[in-house]
């Protein structure tokens, strides 16, 4: 019985650190460039937390992602991402990806001590999926990031972002749940070399969802998230 009980408590921590998708990873608010490439990773840790009627619950999660960007343009990036985990013993699968893009609204001078804000936008469009026991748990989603950038030194730039997500979560057994979050971000781009920078990003993201049917009680809405990147990119 001790066993049983052990196990159980086992995949439902398993399955609470591999649940979410990574909201993190927006970069530096200034584009590649034409022709250059960069390779990141990022692992990311996540608390989703739900109010309900007998008080908050955190749920802890945990991803490791990886992708690329390219520089279409000067003024334009297109990226992938991917991320996955798998425990075969709970029959657990968590996976998705994402297409991401950064479009430069404002470039700031290159001049050194400028005080100019680098601006960009940078939707991304992702797929995620947990599977649990068998049954897969879909769920597709738009992220709206601005990003604000402020160059210290040659290289550095501190990031700050106002964002907007909707995702739509589906299953055999559920009805399609849609739920819009908004809040903003915090990073920094720290240049260790010519072609290596580390990222550390801190996202903020807040719903007023409901989780008590239609009596719509304070007591039980809102669902917040916040997640902690740690990137290490490399660029050319």
């Amino acid at each position: 019985m001790t066993w049983t009980i052990n196990s159980a408590c086992c995949a439902l921590s398993v399955l609470a650190v591999s649940a979410c998708a990574p909201v993190a990873g927006s970069g530096r608010a200034r584009t590649l460039g034409r022709g250059r490439y960069a390779l990141q990773a990022s692992p990311e840790l996540t608390v989703v937390t739900g109010k309900v009627a007998g008080g908050d619950i955190p749920l802890p999660s945990a991803q490791l992602t990886m992708g690329g960007q390219y520089g279409l343009t000067d003024q334009l990036d297109l990226g992938l991402r991917l991320w996955g985990f798998s425990v075969g013993k709970y029959l657990l699968e968590s996976w998705g990806t994402s297409i991401d893009t950064k479009l430069q609204l404002k470039r700031a001078s290159d001049a050194p001590g400028t005080r100019e804000a680098d601006i960009a936008v940078a939707p991304r469009v992702l797929y995620h999926q947990v599977t649990f026991g068998g049954t897969p748990e879909h769920m597709v989603g738009l992220s709206v990031p601005l990003l604000f950038g402020w160059r210290f030194g040659q290289a550095n730039q501190l990031v700050l972002g106002a964002r907007i997500d909707h995702q739509v979560w589906m299953s055999e057994s559920q009805t399609p749940l849609g739920v819009t979050l908004g809040g903003g971000s915090l990073g920094f781009v720290w240049q260790l070399a010519q072609h290596w920078a580390l990222m550390p990003e801190l996202v903020l993201l807040y719903s007023p969802l409901s989780f008590n049917g239609e009596s719509g009680a304070e007591d039980s809405r809102g669902l917040s998230v916040l997640s902690l990147g740690f990137g290490v990119s490399y660029t050319r």
